[in-house]
């Protein structure tokens, strides 16, 4: 027994070396979590942690902020914001070739008497290069995947959407979204799911964090792809605050995410080094054996 203890220590040391100097980047980039347990003390638009790379909204009074041990979306009159779960400063490095799920609990208590608020998590996918940092520009946006918990004047509920860029209306056009009605507002689970060998992004929610009821399936490479092949073929995975249609404004703790967490498989590429790792790992435990 203390052999293939001994064994088991040599291989899984000397593997995790090797792997740690042969797995691509791209393997590591987007898995992680976030429970927004640290306080930024007020409000914080350029992101809210290492996980947070960078944000945009459609104003200048939209603002995430982690407050109370959760993430804030707050405006005074209707806004959106967006906050991008990306640490590193290169714009789409998640690639689309990894399976993955991403997962965020979300609250919406605004309850607006007109207009509609939501809550949401998506992914978003660009053309080309031509892109400022901040993506204050559109002009390379393709097109947009997500799932969303909204507040409509009384009717809550689950609302899967996505859409691609129109250069004809210079903005993006939904192109589907449907509505499930829940009648919860606290601490919904949404998820999506990349399937890459499908190009299925499936977007689902719970209301107990166990049981997930599949709100749409998204074929980005049949009837639901942009108008053209995501740049690089990368995506960048984001969440979305929304005031809209009279909804106006939206104080501290209305609308609240909580426990944010990515986990993503290795691309196949990942496999075989991980394999000829752990080979390399075994012949140099046996040269260590034969010197003994």
């Amino acid at each position: 027994m203390k052999f293939h203890n001994s064994l088991f220590r040599s291989l899984l040391l000397l593997g995790l070396l090797a792997i740690g100097a042969v797995a691509p980047a791209s393997a590591q980039v987007l898995a992680g979590s976030d429970d927004f347990s640290t306080d930024s003390g007020g409000a914080s638009f350029w992101g809210v942690g290492e996980r947070w790379r960078g944000a945009a909204r459609t104003g200048g009074d939209a603002w995430w902020t982690t407050a109370n041990g959760v993430l804030n979306f707050t405006t005074s009159t209707d806004q959106t914001a967006w906050l991008r779960w990306n640490s590193t400063a290169t714009e789409l490095p998640n690639t689309l070739a990894n399976d993955w799920t991403a997962q965020i609990t979300v609250s919406n208590l605004l309850n607006p008497a007109s207009g509609y608020a939501s809550a949401g998590i998506e992914i978003y996918t660009i053309t080309d290069t031509r892109y400022n940092a901040d993506l204050d520009a559109d002009v390379n946006a393709n097109a947009y995947y997500g799932i969303f918990l909204v507040n409509s004047s009384g009717t809550d509920g689950i609302v899967t959407e996505w859409g691609k860029w129109s250069d004809d209306i210079d903005d993006f056009s939904i192109t589907s979204s449907d509505m499930m009605v829940t009648g919860d507002v606290t601490d919904v689970v949404l998820q999506l799911s990349w399937t890459a060998s499908t190009s299925q992004l499936t977007a689902s929610y719970s209301t107990n964090g166990v049981n997930f009821t599949t709100g749409q399936t998204f074929n980005l490479a049949g009837a639901e792809a942009g108008y053209d092949t995501p740049f690089n073929n990368g995506f960048t995975l984001e969440l979305v605050g929304r005031s809209a249609e009279g909804a106006g404004a939206v104080a501290l703790g209305q609308i609240v995410y909580d426990n944010m967490a990515v986990s993503a498989v290795p691309e196949p590429s990942t496999y075989a080094a991980i394999a000829g790792a752990l080979m390399l790992g075994f012949a140099a435990w046996k040269r260590r054996r034969v010197k003994a």
